[in-house]
């Protein structure tokens, strides 16, 4: 009896339990969320700003690719069609890797030349305009609005260094009138050694800065003048100079003669430039010929003008090194006097008189000098 008893009781036990998980579980299953595996539906408008995003990139890099290659199709033409005439002019052209046009950028390109009389290289920067940079183009059109750039153009700097030998040293430039005023400002040479000067030798929308009268007589009174006036708004400036562009701690006695000449140029017509690329060959030449010996006025002119910069360098130097000395007196007597405030009172006072007996000593001997 007491058997039976115990085993109704077990599975009385393990049927509530049951019950109990039961109730569980499906109180479980009824909290748990559901996930139905429904499809989602492809909406584009969803992916507006990626699109525009990927649509953009795409466009600059289009943009920075078929200017880059606009670039190089307008360096290739401008050299080729000038190539003839600099190789009958030069020993060697190019870098000596056997490329005649070197890559500076998207938008500039070097050429080197050498191997000429009275010129030992030139260097030719073919800069353009930046077809290939959006933001560059932005920036240059409103900077030029408001005049704190030139507005892009493609154009050519030729920077050559002259023999020593192939002309007296001295500084002249032809430049735009509405630059001339800042530029003769911002360059060191020019705005120590030269003057404006007026000359019917160019046109009207160009400005002279020049040592002398004579030296310009002498240089625009042939080809020269000529060729700067026949180019018209191609030519944009000629600078030729002995002395750094920006001025100097210490003037020397002597520094390379360069010439460097500005000038645009067409992609349509590469002839325009002709005559200016003539000009940079034959301008050594031109030099050579009128200033290897020039005439007494315009040497004398040229050396009292330099006279009177290397004084006010002189002047200026003579003021440093007093203000140089005066400094180290100064931190001389601190530290002696730090020395002797470290000194004991009977010390301080020994000290004390013994510079009584110099400052007396200097005044006696100033009153006997006076006498």
């Amino acid at each position: 009896m007491s058997t039976t008893h115990t085993s109704l009781t077990a599975i009385a036990l393990v049927a509530m339990a049951a019950l109990v998980s039961g109730e569980k579980t499906d109180e479980q299953t009824s909290r748990s969320p559901l996930f139905a595996n429904v499809p989602t539906e492809f909406r584009l408008q969803d992916f507006v700003f990626e699109i525009g995003m990927l649509g953009f990139f795409l466009a600059y890099f289009a943009i920075w690719y078929t200017g880059a290659s606009k670039n190089v199709g307008v360096a290739k033409k401008w050299t080729g069609a000038h190539l003839d005439y600099l190789k009958s002019q030069f020993a060697h052209i190019g870098d000596g890797k056997g490329n005649t046009l070197v890559k500076d950028g998207p938008s500039d390109y070097v050429l080197y030349t050498t191997g000429r009389r009275n010129m030992q290289y030139a260097h030719w920067w073919i800069s353009l305009y930046p077809r290939n940079d959006v933001t560059m183009i932005l920036y240059n059109t409103v900077a030029s609005l408001f005049g704190y750039e030139k507005p892009a153009k493609d154009h050519v700097t030729v920077t050559m260094t002259l023999d020593e030998t192939t002309c007296e040293a001295f500084v002249f430039a032809v430049l735009p009138q509405k630059e001339s005023k800042t530029l003769r400002a911002d360059r060191f040479d020019l705005k120590k050694f030269t003057k404006v000067l007026q000359t019917n030798r160019v046109p009207n929308s160009l400005t002279v800065s020049s040592e002398s009268a004579d030296l310009t007589e002498l240089l625009l009174n042939g080809r020269m003048g000529e060729i700067i006036t026949e180019a018209g708004d191609a030519f944009n400036s000629l600078v030729i100079t002995c002395y750094p562009e920006y001025a100097p701690e210490i003037l020397k006695d002597s520094y390379p003669k360069t010439a460097t000449i500005d000038f645009n140029i067409s992609e349509k017509d590469t002839e325009a430039t002709k005559k200016l690329v003539q000009l940079v060959c034959e301008l050594p030449d031109i030099l050579s010929a009128a200033l290897r010996n020039p005439k007494a006025e315009i040497k004398n002119k040229l050396r009292k003008n330099r006279e009177e910069v290397y004084k006010e360098y002189a002047k200026i130097m003579a003021e440093e090194r007093a203000e140089e000395l005066a400094k180290k007196r100064a931190d001389a007597k601190r530290a002696e006097e730090e020395k002797v405030r470290k000194l004991s009172p009977a010390e301080q006072r020994k000290w004390e008189e013994k510079e009584r007996a110099k400052e007396l000593k200097k005044s006696q001997k100033k009153r006997s000098k006076r006498m």
